[in-house]
């Protein structure tokens, strides 16, 4: 297979498939809008693959089986001894590593979706009580482009 093929639009630019994972499903991962996009192992690794795959997926995979699957190492969330799954980009979930320790309870604030599949849920605030919720940090500002830019780039095609 092509490299290009392998590389999505957010795959990191490095070798095709680093990391290989195999154990036994848990359950299926919804995201926030209800569409399954993971599974949990019982080992706790949870496996990411796009929403638009699930149909084929949830239909042949299912709990108890066991699974091996190809790809990066990423983290975009955690999942609470329920099965719930919290959501965070990357730039938040190092802001809220501190609070996510195995075994504490994490009151939180955001939005999600509860269907047969799970409970999924994008983080929006996170804090170590009701009282003391801290707000998710925005993402990074992209550098802007400067019409110069753009001039230069149209010259030189």
């Amino acid at each position: 297979m092509k490299d290009e093929f392998r590389r999505g639009p957010h795959r990191p630019e490095r070798e095709p498939f680093s990391v290989e994972v195999e154990g036994t499903v848990s359950q299926s991962l919804p995201n926030p809008s209800g569409e399954v996009d993971g599974l949990l192992l019982e080992d706790h690794t949870v496996i990411k693959f796009p929403p638009h795959l699930a149909r084929e997926l949830v239909k042949v995979i299912k709990p108890k089986e066991r699974v091996r699957a190809n790809g990066h190492l990423e983290a975009d969330g955690v999942v609470l001894d329920d099965g719930t799954l919290l959501h965070s980009p990357p730039h938040a979930g190092r802001q809220f590593a501190k609070l996510l320790r195995e075994g504490e309870h994490i009151p939180g604030i955001g939005f999600g979706t509860v269907n047969d599949l799970g409970r999924s849920i994008a983080v929006a605030m996170l804090g170590r009580s009701t009282d003391a919720l801290a707000l998710g940090e925005p993402p990074p500002a992209k550098p802007k482009k400067h019409p110069e830019d753009r001039k230069v780039r149209e010259e030189e095609s």
